[in-house]
C-alpha cells in the first residue's frame, strides 16, 4: 500500500464559502492519513452525491430532470456529515485586502497565512520574469522551506483573479 502514498507531510488547503464537493472530499478523506490544515472560511457543505436522470427520448416527452441523492460521503474513520460546511483551522477573510491579489501573490491573505504556518517564519519574496512567465519565490527567514508559483501570461498579469486555483502551488522542502 505504501506505493500509493503521496509524498507530502502536511496538506494546506485554502478555502472559501464557495469551496464545495470534490475539494471538501479531499479535505475530509485525507485527514485520517495526514495532517490537513484548512485556511480561509467555512466551506459550502456538499457531502452527498447524485446523478442526473432525464428523458433521453427524441423528442423529449418529459421536461423534468431528477437529481436523486445516491450516497453520503465519509472518510476511513467514518467521519462525514459536513452538510453545514467544514470549519477552517485558521479563519482568514480573503476579502480583507482589496482589490484581490494576482494569482500567486504572497500578499493574498490566504496564501500569506499558509506560508506563515508552513514556513514557520515571516516569508521573504522575490520576483523574476521571463518573457511569458512571472516566477515568485518565497523563502522563510529560517531557510526552512521554499514556496514557488509561476503565472503564465499573455500580455499583462491580471490584478484581480476571482477564482483561487491555489492547488497549483508547489511546496518543496529544501534539503540541508
Amino acid at each position: 500500500m505504501s506505493a500509493y502514498r503521496i509524498n507530502i507531510h502536511t496538506l494546506y488547503v485554502l478555502t472559501s464559502a464557495a469551496t464545495a464537493s470534490s475539494a471538501e472530499l479531499i479535505i475530509n478523506n485525507l485527514r485520517p492519513y495526514l495532517p490537513v490544515v484548512q485556511i480561509g472560511n467555512k466551506t459550502l457543505g456538499k457531502d452527498m452525491s447524485s446523478f442526473e436522470i432525464f428523458d433521453q427520448r427524441k423528442p423529449k416527452k418529459i421536461a423534468y430532470i431528477l437529481h436523486p441523492l445516491i450516497f453520503k460521503l465519509y472518510n476511513a474513520n467514518h467521519q462525514g456529515d459536513y452538510s453545514e460546511g467544514l470549519q477552517p483551522d485558521y479563519e482568514v477573510d480573503e476579502f480583507s485586502v482589496l482589490p484581490l491579489k494576482a494569482f500567486g501573490d504572497t500578499n493574498d491573505p490566504l496564501l500569506k497565512k499558509a506560508l506563515e504556518i508552513s514556513l514557520g517564519a515571516v516569508a521573504v519574496s522575490t520576483l523574476s520574469k521571463t518573457s511569458s512567465t512571472l516566477i515568485q519565490t518565497t523563502e522563510s527567514t529560517k531557510g526552512k522551506a521554499v514556496f514557488q508559483s509561476s503565472v503564465i501570461r499573455s500580455g499583462a498579469i491580471p490584478t484581480v483573479i476571482m477564482e483561487k486555483a491555489k492547488s497549483l502551488y508547489r511546496f518543496n522542502q529544501i534539503k540541508k
